[in-house]
């Protein structure tokens, strides 16, 4: 009787680890890319985020922002999330039906008359379950 419910359970056990493994596995991955090209109409004022030193001088950008919205390439493909009324000047926070992205400026040091660089960590979600997340270089201004 022990030995017909242990190999029960296991059976058991061994079906739900299995679930579980190919439920990740059906999971789209999500991946943020760099980009080089950005739309007219987001150019000027605003911010441009970089993953780091040498891809903002080589300018492969992570993600755009305008003030009102921001560009994110998801798996390659362009995606605009719109600014809610949630922003400060530490942070700010984008969205759609679909994801969300809060970018919190860490760092921020006057360049010029009307520009600055700025350092952030961009938090990218999907609900409340984080897809991506980054320590984040970027300059700005008008």
């Amino acid at each position: 009787m022990k030995t017909k419910l242990l190999c029960i359970l296991t059976i058991m056990l061994s079906v739900s680890v299995e679930l579980k493994a190919q439920e990740r596995l059906n999971q789209p991955i999500v991946k943020l890319t760099t980009f080089k090209n950005v739309p007219n109409e987001m150019i000027g004022f605003g911010n441009t985020y970089y993953l780091s030193i040498k891809d903002q001088k080589r300018d492969k950008m992570i993600c755009v922002d305008d003030m009102t919205e921001i560009l994110i390439h998801l798996n390659g493909v362009p995606l605009k999330l719109k600014n809610l009324d949630e922003w400060n000047s530490k942070q700010r926070v984008y969205t759609n039906k679909d994801y969300k992205m809060i970018i919190k400026i860490t760092y921020q040091k006057t360049t010029g008359d009307e520009s600055y660089s700025l350092r952030a960590h961009m938090t990218f979600k999907k609900a409340n379950k984080v897809l991506w997340e980054q320590n984040v270089v970027g300059e700005g201004g008008a």
